[in-house]
C-alpha cells in the first residue's frame, strides 16, 4: 500500500490506476497487514560483533557500556534493537547513569 501511494504521489500512477490498485490490494488483505509476512526485525551483524569484541578481551558488560555512554541499560537496549541482553538470569538491572555535570559558560 505504501509503495502504491508513493508511486501515485510521484505521478507514476494515474488516479484511476492508483484507485484500482488500492482496491485490489485491499481485497487481498494488504490494508491491515502484508499477508504471509512473518519476518522479524532485522538486526545489525556489525553491532553484534562490536559487543562481542568489547565483551571478550575487555570484559565490558552492557552496563559498563551504558555507563560510559551516560544512558540507562534499557535505553541502550532500545538503541541497538534488543541486541544487548538486559539483566542477569532474567532479572532486569536498573542502573542509573552518571550524567555529566553541566555548567554555564
Amino acid at each position: 500500500m505504501a509503495l502504491t501511494y508513493r508511486l501515485h504521489k510521484l505521478d507514476l500512477l494515474s488516479e484511476w490506476r492508483y484507485n484500482q490498485t488500492v482496491k485490489e490490494l485491499a481485497r487481498r488483505g494488504f490494508r491491515k497487514d502484508e499477508p504471509g509476512s512473518t519476518l522479524g526485525r532485522e538486526s545489525s551483524q556489525l553491532l553484534a560483533k562490536v559487543f562481542e569484541a568489547l565483551r571478550d578481551p575487555l570484559h565490558k558488560t552492557p552496563t559498563d557500556v551504558a555507563a560510559e555512554l551516560h544512558v540507562y541499560v534499557e535505553e541502550l537496549n532500545e538503541y541497538v534493537f534488543g541486541l544487548v541482553p538486559v539483566g542477569v538470569e532474567g532479572s532486569r538491572v536498573q542502573s542509573s547513569p552518571v550524567r555529566p555535570k553541566l555548567r554555564l559558560v
